[in-house]
């Protein structure tokens, strides 16, 4: 019974033990480049970095944020932000331009969270800030400057 009972000891340690869980730095790198995938509108990549045991909602989540960003491409504004013991926050900024001279600049935070798992486990944008003008605004007047 002794024997049994350590057997199962042995093997609960073995087994539980051997996930090593990312660096903070290999987290980081991660969500870095799960991030410039999302803002820069590529979707292939921004999913082949989504962790393998994360939710399904992850995956389509990747793919429905870079979509919105595929016509129009944002930049970083900003270093990361880490936010939480695997998350970070990168800041960002794009101009939308429209008809007529009419354009919007949106910023924002996407919160990359890379759990413990290699890979991203959750991202979301929040902070999203969307302010219209038009061209003429932003040559008469100063305050828009």
């Amino acid at each position: 019974m002794r024997r049994l009972a350590l057997a199962s000891l042995v093997l609960c340690f073995v087994g539980c033990g051997t996930a090593k869980q990312p660096s903070r730095a290999q987290q980081r790198a991660a969500a870095r480049a799960f991030a410039t995938a999302v803002l820069a509108g590529d979707g292939h990549t921004a999913r082949s970095l989504v962790a393998k045991d994360a939710d399904r909602a992850v995956d389509e989540q990747a793919k429905r944020l870079s979509a919105g960003f595929a016509k129009h491409r944002a930049h970083f504004n900003g270093a990361a932000r880490r936010s939480g013991t695997a998350q970070w926050a990168f800041p960002y900024r794009r101009r939308v331009n429209g008809k007529s001279g009419a354009f919007t600049v949106e910023r924002g935070f996407l919160v990359v969270d890379t759990g413990r798992a290699p890979g991203v486990s959750f991202a979301a944008i929040i902070g999203r800030v969307v302010e219209r003008s038009t061209h003429h605004d932003s040559v008469l007047l100063p305050s828009k400057r």
